[in-house]
């Protein structure tokens, strides 16, 4: 399989739309909030500043946002980012009304943004489902000012929750990360 078609083939919630409206009903309130979005939201307002800009790569429908709100209390820009565009089409609709709160069709493998562009970078979920991760995290660490946050399964039932740190004299990770 060329490495174009593994990158597509990657993307498999272009087929899921349902899962979209899950995350929209848990965006909106209609479910309630996941506790990983709740633990994220703990961890964000420990290191957020006012008026800091956060990105949200694989935002879904944006229901990281909605417990993000609930937990800071200090004025932020969001951005959310997601390849798939069903999926900001929802969060679009659901935060139609927040004005600090943008969301766009963006691919992790290339992300539309400038450098150094965001204080804070989350990325929740989404790397357990790529064919690799070498490209995606130098993205991130390429549109990260100041924080990457990275949540990811390590096993079938297991989570947690990593500050990445970029150590001085270090520009990207290697193989090993």
């Amino acid at each position: 399989m060329s490495a174009e078609n593994t990158l597509k083939n990657w993307r498999v919630w272009d087929e899921l739309p349902k899962y979209g409206e899950l995350l929209k009903k848990r965006a909106t309130g209609e479910l309630p909030e996941m506790e990983s979005s709740k633990a994220i939201a703990k961890k964000v307002s420990s290191l957020i500043q006012s008026h800091d800009r956060v990105l949200d790569v694989g935002c879904g429908a944006g229901h990281y946002l909605r417990s993000m709100r609930r937990e800071i209390n200090c004025d932020f820009e969001y951005v959310g980012a997601d390849a798939t565009e069903s999926y900001i089409a929802l969060a679009k609709e659901a935060f139609r009304e927040d004005a600090n709160a943008s969301f766009k069709v963006s691919d992790i493998y290339d992300l539309s943004f400038d450098n150094d562009s965001f204080d804070i970078v989350l990325c929740n979920n989404l790397l357990l489902h790529l064919p690799s991760v070498e490209k995606p995290f130098a993205e991130l660490l390429r549109v990260t000012k100041r924080r990457l946050l990275v949540r990811t399964l390590v096993g079938s039932r297991s989570f947690r929750i990593q500050d990445v740190q970029q150590k001085p004299g270090i520009t990207d990770f290697d193989k090993d990360g």
